[in-house]
């Protein structure tokens, strides 16, 4: 799987990033077969640092539903 980073904004001890994944749906997935297609889906997480800069907690999302549909699972 490939991640990359498309923003990130910074403010205070939070720090949140858009990311896109982009892989081959090549093993099983929710019980459905392998169908070799390639995906790519958008993805945001949050972060919260501590005052050392380390990050303490971590919210995120990402487009699950465009992945069921572009791997063609939804009937």
């Amino acid at each position: 799987m490939q991640v990359e980073p498309k923003d990130l904004a910074a403010w205070g001890n939070r720090v949140a990033v858009r990311l896109e994944f982009t892989s081959t749906y090549n093993s099983e997935f929710m019980g459905m077969p392998a169908t070799d297609k390639i995906f790519r889906i958008q993805g945001m997480n949050f972060i919260h640092l501590n005052q050392a800069d380390q990050p303490t907690d971590r919210w995120g999302n990402a487009d699950w539903m465009g992945l069921i549909q572009q791997l063609g699972l939804m009937g």
